[in-house]
């Protein structure tokens, strides 16, 4: 006989607790957001109802407590948005650069350090107009249509 859907989730709860005891006891207790942004998408280089996966999170060992940030492009018509998480972080602690297809994020705070990329369609960097506000950054961009390239 199968096991009750209750049962599947009570040991799906246990599981997740051992591995938490065991990161903890081997000295990686630093908790922070980390996980998959699963984003579906309908122009190049995704085809349309294609997921694709983008890990954000802690960087690792060796990276100095450097953080991924959650980040989101929307596109809306020709108006490009990119949010980012970055908690405690303030508008002049953010730093962008934009080439090649990406947008690169990084900030810190001195005790924070956030550190990541958002691959967008072609953009117009003049129209680049960031805020970051409670811990969110919002950057627009106008999208370059192909009478613009």
């Amino acid at each position: 006989m199968e096991d009750a859907p209750s049962d599947a989730f009570r040991r799906l709860q246990e599981i997740l607790e051992q591995m938490i005891r065991e990161s903890m006891e081997q000295g990686n207790g630093t908790v922070g957001p980390m996980g998959f942004t699963i984003v579906i998408r309908g122009t190049a280089p995704f085809p349309v109802g294609v997921p694709a996966g983008f890990p954000f999170g802690q960087a690792g060992p060796g990276a100095g407590g450097t953080v991924e940030p959650r980040i989101e492009v929307h596109e809306d018509g020709d108006d490009i948005r990119v949010l980012g998480e970055l908690p405690g972080i303030t508008e002049d602690q953010v730093r962008l650069d934009l080439g090649d297809g990406v947008l690169r994020i990084s900030a810190t705070d001195g005790s924070r350090n956030y550190l990541g990329r958002a691959e967008l369609p072609p953009v117009d960097p003049a129209s680049l107009a960031a805020s970051c506000r409670h811990g969110v950054l919002e950057v627009r961009f106008r999208r370059l249509t192909t009478r613009d390239l």
